[in-house]
């Protein structure tokens, strides 16, 4: 009675398990990067899958996540992608995630700020001049100012 007992529960969670491996490795083999998300964080779930993979024992080699993961960069990233692949050096997990990041944060400056609508703060630049009619504006000139303490001699 024992035995059958243990046998269907083998049977049940054994099945359960092949399952969710194969659940698991298709999310990987489908996994697709977005642009409108951080890089290194999909980089991260990927990683999150490879270390579900493991407890099923598929170890996947560091070699073939880094190449998964540079495969399955947004095609944003095409040239940075490129750039790793000719790399001559071996390109670990922990380096190519550092790399990934530094290009992210490099991307994200060369961003365009977008229009002050959006609720962020505007900038506007004042030139301060006397004030009067249109004539007086048009023939204004800055006056020199005295920056310095220096006084002139007297002979």
């Amino acid at each position: 009675m024992a035995r059958e007992l243990w046998e269907a529960l083998d049977r049940k969670y054994t099945e359960s398990d092949a399952r969710h491996e194969l659940y698991v490795n298709d999310q990987y083999h489908e996994y697709r990067m977005v642009d409108d998300r951080s890089v290194v964080e999909q980089a991260h779930e990927i990683q999150l899958l490879v270390g579900e993979l493991a407890h099923f024992d598929c170890i996947l080699p560091d070699k073939f996540v880094v190449g998964g993961i540079i495969a399955k960069l947004p095609p944003s990233w095409r040239s940075f992608s490129t750039s790793l692949k000719h790399k001559k050096e071996v390109i670990t997990i922990d380096s190519l995630i550092a790399s990934l990041d530094v290009e992210e944060k490099a991307r994200a400056k060369d961003v365009p700020r977008s229009a002050p609508s959006d609720g962020g703060p505007s900038n506007a630049n004042v030139v301060e001049g006397k004030s009067g009619g249109g004539n007086k504006i048009k023939n204004w000139k800055p006056k020199a100012k005295q920056n310095t303490n220096f006084k002139k001699k007297k002979n």
